[in-house]
């Protein structure tokens, strides 16, 4: 069943946008199905990515697992 028309244009124009961050300690992208993996069995995570925005750069301010969740949740990360 669809929505009425007036809830489809009240959640469309000015709603805000929902993200999902996916932050895995210890487990490499390339370990994952999604990016091309066959090592592992992961479907569920694949099957996420298929529905989702995949990202194939990303950059973390530190690469320890403490530090870069800190860096991806406080906005701290450094470039430079």
């Amino acid at each position: 069943m669809n929505p009425p028309a007036s809830a489809n244009a009240r959640t469309s124009v000015g709603a805000p946008k929902n993200a999902v961050v996916v932050l895995l300690d210890s487990l490499n992208r390339h370990l994952v199905g999604a990016y091309g993996s066959r090592e592992f069995a992961t479907p569920n995570l694949d099957r996420f990515a298929r529905r989702a925005v995949r990202f194939d750069t990303h950059y973390a301010g530190s690469p320890p697992c403490m530090p870069a969740r800190h860096d991806l949740l406080c906005g701290a990360l450094d470039f430079l």
